[in-house]
């Protein structure tokens, strides 16, 4: 049965709500989440309605730890005014749903999700070094898992089988080879940072043994009002515009 892999909604309703429609449309009911259902945007408490309606399989990202009160050291101050934006919407309730979330998960002895790397929540898997360590760590103490799930970075990519590719600017399949292990970043439903101004996720297909990352339409000019609306900083409303 296929399945879908979403990462990094930060509170963004909009590009949620299409992405979930197109989960609809292919029918796919399982989605495993790899952190950060909140931060940046404005409707944290309508995102984690829809997360726990559809029973999402998750663990925690950053963003979620700081809404908990973990981690708060060094924040940008837009950041910081996105937390406590977040903790008011959400309340204590909300809260403690998100101090729940692992750091990473197992499912089916098969995949591994983490935020953002396998060796280090907080780490980003963007360059030639930290990638290669990673894929050692994959290969020496996760033997038996075929794929590993990230986020964090908010560029999609497919990573294994000598290969790096971040080329998907449109929705785009990738024939993986079952003989292989791979890291996989589904890209960011909330604030894709590619340059490419619309929510990515993918969708894993185990009899073509083939990854899609998808990319989604939403209107990003509600997700912009909303930003502004709430008092959070104009930067972040209009990177949603760009894609950056």
């Amino acid at each position: 049965m296929s399945f879908a892999v979403l990462g990094d909604i930060h509170s963004n309703l909009a590009a949620l709500k299409a992405v979930t429609q197109k989960l609809d449309e292919l029918r796919i009911e399982k989605v495993l989440f790899v952190g950060d259902l909140v931060g940046y945007n404005a409707s944290p408490a309508e995102c984690m309605h829809i997360f726990q309606q559809r029973n999402f399989v998750g663990i925690s990202g950053n963003h979620d730890r700081y809404t908990t009160g973990q981690e708060m050291h060094e924040l940008r101050e837009t950041t910081v005014e996105a937390v406590k934006y977040t903790r008011k919407a959400i309340g204590e309730e909300g809260i403690n749903f998100l101090r729940e979330l692992p750091d990473k998960r197992m499912i089916d002895q098969r995949y591994l999700i983490v935020h953002g790397s396998i060796l280090d929540r907080d780490e980003y898997m963007l360059s030639g070094q930290v990638i290669a360590k990673n894929l050692r760590e994959l290969r020496s103490t996760y033997k038996g898992v075929d794929l590993c799930f990230f986020g964090h970075s908010h560029f999609p990519a497919v990573i294994g089988n000598g290969k790096v590719d971040v080329k998907f600017h449109a929705t785009r399949t990738v024939e993986l080879n079952p003989l292989k292990q791979y890291m996989i970043n589904p890209g960011s439903v909330g604030q894709p940072r590619d340059g490419v101004p619309l929510a990515s996720f993918a969708v894993f297909d185990p009899d073509a043994y083939a990854i899609t990352i998808t990319r989604a339409e939403y209107d990003t000019q509600d997700s912009h009002d909303r930003v502004l609306e709430a008092g959070l900083a104009r930067g972040l409303a209009e990177r949603l515009l760009v894609g950056r």
